[in-house]
């Protein structure tokens, strides 16, 4: 059995495509069977599989997403539910992960450059409002009086 992961560094919260190559030693056989992946106790991963022909191999690809950082085993769950009977039974591949954190954002990410958009588009808007204040002002109420037409 093999195994590749993509990205070969899985990283918490990201797809990971997990291709498993299966090789069948024993006779033909055109029974359905369940590959899982389970992580930490859970299963995370399911596909059905099948042989066509005795001592061929397939392959199979399940998307997982690590919703877990730092070490975890992987196991790989050949024929989950015994629905084969094999020459050997031992049908569990562990691999030992490192997922990776999420990458903290850099400094002009898209939410940094949006809040800092947002505000200066509030600075302009309350520097206009000052600037009509001040302008309006400078009119004193006698000079508005002065021009008031009396009928």
């Amino acid at each position: 059995t093999q195994v590749v992961l993509e990205p070969t560094n899985p990283q918490f919260g990201k797809d990971t495509m997990v291709t498993i190559t299966l090789e069948n030693h024993g006779n033909q056989t055109t029974e359905p069977f369940f590959v899982t992946l389970e992580a930490l106790g859970e299963e995370v991963g399911r596909i059905e599989a099948r042989f066509l022909s005795g001592q061929s191999s397939t392959t199979i690809s399940v998307l997982w997403k690590p919703d877990w950082d730092g070490e975890l085993d992987l196991l790989i769950h050949v024929d989950a539910e015994n629905s084969i009977d094999e020459i050997n039974e031992n049908n569990t591949l562990t691999l030992t992960l490192e997922i990776q954190p999420t990458p903290e954002e850099g400094f002009f990410s898209l939410t940094v450059v949006g809040g800092i958009a947002l505000l200066m588009l509030f600075g302009v808007a309350m520097f206009a409002l000052a600037v009509m204040f001040l302008r309006g002002s400078r009119y004193d109420e006698e000079e508005w009086e002065d021009d008031e037409v009396e009928l």
